[in-house]
């Protein structure tokens, strides 16, 4: 057996009578059900003391005065605890205290640092480590992590969320620094984000697709990638040896590959115009080319080029990729076509917004490779 001592009011109106004192005994026995509901309550037992006398003779052992000045007792049995509280089985420490559910296996693996998967739910108690018997420290240590979790949140973007603009012509899908940061959730992952970007890179946010579909269904909208890049150096003289997030290999990663409808000639003027056309007619896609080299990618029609737009009708959509890929074809964000390969032919009739994409697996799991605009079908 063993207790907690407290003072003060208990809420039982004892102000009245001066500082009171409570006590709080957890008895621990190794007893059967039935034995056990015997001992509390003496049914069918020849037991003369009932539990909360035993346990006051214990204390007198060593506080003679105790039976004397108790003024209110309360005697909680397992089945009480659990019809009162919830507690399964009427245990005080919300599992099993063994081996295989303390630490970092505390109530499982999977949750042993407090948080869940639910985004704002977060665990504490008897159930978490340290388990029971470490009064509040399961509560602190859920309060310090929540704290954490806030400070990475407070770091998060602003997103732009006026898409029904007007004046909205395209917009940033994927955003390579914004986006993958704003999934970092602890300063392992962060430190793992700026060592190896790239292995933190799967796809764009869910929520930019679904926005996107949106506003393609009402207008044409083109979609770029971008990088938001930022190196991060020590300059040791006219030398720089270290160089975090270094811009040579960040800009393979996320890539908007432009469709000119002729072969740039290094004059600026020229040259700039064919990208800046391409772009405004959504002559473009998006590709990751850590992944695998994404030149050469086609997505048209025999008569719609990439970001077109025309009357529906019965017409192919053509699909072609450098290397081998899982395809898909979307119409307005549901996939109609899938295929494993270079190719992937479908035809299709129906109005929609209809666009492709591309995964390759790399660095041990698949991975978004290339994403198309859309051919816009009336």
């Amino acid at each position: 057996m063993w207790g907690y001592m407290g003072s003060g009011d208990w809420g039982y109106g004892w102000e009245m009578l001066g500082v009171a004192h409570m006590v709080l005994w957890w008895i621990l026995l190794v007893l059967g059900i039935v034995v056990l509901a015997k001992w509390l309550f003496g049914r069918g037992s020849d037991q003369k003391v009932s539990p909360h006398q035993r346990v006051l003779e214990i204390l007198a052992e060593r506080a003679p005065n105790v039976k004397d000045a108790v003024i209110h007792r309360e005697v909680l049995a397992p089945p009480d605890l659990e019809r009162i509280f919830g507690l399964l089985g009427g245990s005080i420490f919300q599992g099993e205290q063994g081996l295989d559910q303390m630490a970092f296996m505390r109530p499982t693996p999977a949750l042993a640092q407090y948080a869940t998967p639910v985004d704002g739910l977060y665990l504490c108690g008897a159930g978490t480590h340290p388990g029971g018997g470490v009064m509040a420290l399961g509560g602190h240590n859920a309060a310090n992590r929540i704290l954490h979790d806030q400070r990475f949140k407070r770091a998060r973007a602003m997103p732009f969320d006026a898409l029904d603009c007007e004046a909205l012509d395209g917009i940033e899908l994927w955003s390579f620094v914004t986006d993958t940061g704003e999934s970092v959730a602890s300063v392992p992952q962060m430190l793992s984000f700026l060592i190896a970007p790239g292995r933190a890179l799967d796809g764009p946010p869910e929520r930019n697709m679904r926005a996107w579909d949106e506003l393609c269904s009402t207008r044409r909208v083109v979609a770029i990638g971008g990088i938001d890049a930022h190196q991060f150096g020590k300059r040791i003289g006219p030398f720089v040896p270290v160089r975090v997030m270094a811009y040579h290999r960040s800009f393979r990663l996320i890539r908007t590959h432009v469709l000119c409808e002729a072969e740039p000639a290094r004059e600026l003027e020229r040259d700039r115009a064919l990208v800046f056309d391409a772009l405004r007619a959504g002559r473009c896609y998006i590709a990751v080319d850590s992944v695998a080299p994404a030149g050469g990618f086609r997505f048209e029609s025999a008569d719609v080029p990439m970001g077109g737009e025309t009357p529906a009708g019965l017409r192919t959509l053509h699909v072609r990729t450098p290397l081998p890929a899982r395809l898909r074809v979307l119409r307005d964000g549901a996939e109609i076509a899938r295929s494993e390969g270079t190719v992937l032919d479908v035809e299709v009739e129906e109005p929609g917004v209809y666009r492709a994409e591309a995964y390759r697996t790399a660095r041990g799991r698949e991975r978004t490779w290339i994403l198309s605009n859309p051919v816009y079908l009336r």
